[in-house]
């Protein structure tokens, strides 16, 4: 194992399940420790529920199961995932203007109210997860009273990054 903040060598991983319900471990899942912990995960469930024909419907996880892979077979699999979401890339709050979601047109909009629409989907290889970029166009940014709270005088236009299976 070699990963930031953790002892260097050879080590082993117990990826555990819990039915916090009934307060049972119902699944402990030993792999070396340079598995990463979302890896198994899907697997594990699928396991659980066909060998001891468990009902799954929510699972919590940490921030290392965040990855567009899970979320998509967790909607597969009908189960409501609850992780935490990896920070970092995503912050489209970071400065004053403040934006909201509308869900049935796909699409942020400003204080001014211009939309910032959907334009493509992003791989991120160092977390292995998928984002959907949103972005404003250029004419409406560029004479925007709100430009420098928004996103400063470097670029043309806001985007925003959300995570692929984050909800608005």
């Amino acid at each position: 194992m070699n990963r930031p903040n953790k002892p260097k060598g050879f080590h082993y991983l117990a990826h555990t399940s819990v039915d916090v319900k009934h307060g049972i471990i119902t699944d402990i899942h030993v792999t070396a420790a340079n598995v990463n912990d979302h890896e198994p995960f899907i697997k594990r469930l699928q396991i659980q529920k066909e060998k001891f024909g468990l009902h799954i419907g929510k699972v919590g996880a940490d921030k290392g199961y965040d990855r567009s892979g899970v979320h998509h077979e967790l909607e597969n699999l009908k189960i409501t995932g609850y992780i935490s979401p990896i920070k970092g890339v995503i912050d489209q709050t970071e400065r004053s203007v403040q934006f909201t979601f509308d869900e049935m047109n796909d699409a942020y909009y400003c204080s001014n109210g211009k939309a910032l629409q959907f334009t493509h989907v992003k791989w991120h290889s160092w977390k292995q997860s998928y984002s959907k970029i949103y972005a404003a166009q250029t004419k409406d940014c560029k004479s925007c009273e709100l430009r420098q709270q928004c996103f400063g005088q470097t670029a043309s236009r806001k985007t925003i990054e959300r995570p692929l299976f984050q909800e608005g």
